[in-house]
């Protein structure tokens, strides 16, 4: 393949990844608009529903260590979405200083059957690929993820 090929190849494909990440970006920012919540919220919603859908019960410092954030930013995260319906603390049954976090009164189905639409949709344009190219794809990923974490 000659030189400006190549070019021209990284260029559209850089160029395809990043209307991907923007499109992606849109849904995430008029969900998080409906819900009235920030980025941080909303990721600590995901892994709540996670957590609810695979019977794990996560601690304040479980959503700290995942989001990496510090304590204080937590807590004051957790009592905004508190305080909107959107989980509960819990006290742990045995142990008085722990505090379990679950998702609360508040209904946030539309952000569950986003995901899961979301990942039907992605489902079905993989479903289509020609034979191999997962493969192919997994491993661009794989490559370009750690060419990025090199920076």
């Amino acid at each position: 393949m000659a030189v400006q090929d190549e070019t021209s190849s990284a260029a559209a494909i850089l160029s395809a990844l990043s209307a991907y990440e923007a499109a992606e970006g849109a849904v995430r920012g008029r969900l998080r608009d409906s819900m009235l919540v920030c980025e941080n919220d909303l990721l600590a919603l995901e892994q709540l529903i996670e957590a609810q859908d695979h019977h794990v019960t996560l601690t304040p410092s479980n959503i700290t260590q995942e989001l990496g954030i510090s304590s204080a930013s937590t807590t004051a995260m957790l009592d905004r979405l508190e305080r909107s319906g959107y989980l509960r603390r819990q006290p742990h049954p045995s142990d008085r200083r722990k505090v379990f976090v679950t998702l609360g009164d508040r209904p946030i189905e539309h952000l569950r059957r986003s995901g899961t639409e979301a990942h039907h949709r992605v489902e079905t344009v993989i479903a289509d690929m020609p034979d191999g190219s997962a493969t192919l794809l997994v491993d661009f990923l794989s490559r370009l993820r750690v060419a990025a974490e090199a920076v």
